[in-house]
């Protein structure tokens, strides 16, 4: 392989690096749901209680399977958000699966 060849491999692994990142915290971290790194979910469960808000992140797992493949035809990032909604319902934090 030559230099420039290993210079554009390296490229676009580290795109891929980003682009995986980019999609993980758009799932397990969106910036609009946090205020002063306090957390909306966080919030939620201490105003509300953990059992309601495990309760909601179900609800909201459903409304996320419910309205897959209507916006595009993989859906990735609604069953991305599916899963970390049903995961959250059942105490499985995702939050604690990648880094920030």
């Amino acid at each position: 392989m030559s230099e420039k060849d290993m210079h554009e491999e390296e490229r676009r692994l580290a795109l891929m690096e980003t682009e995986s990142l980019s999609k993980w915290k758009t799932v397990n971290r969106p910036s609009h749901y946090l205020e002063d790194s306090i957390e909306c979910i966080d919030v939620m469960a201490a105003v509300f209680g953990l059992e309601h808000t495990q309760k909601y992140a179900e609800i909201a797992a459903f409304k996320y399977l419910w309205r897959m493949n209507k916006k595009n035809k993989t859906s990735e990032q609604d069953k991305r958000k599916a899963i970390w909604y049903l995961r959250f319902s059942i105490g499985d934090d995702p939050r604690r699966d990648g880094s920030d």
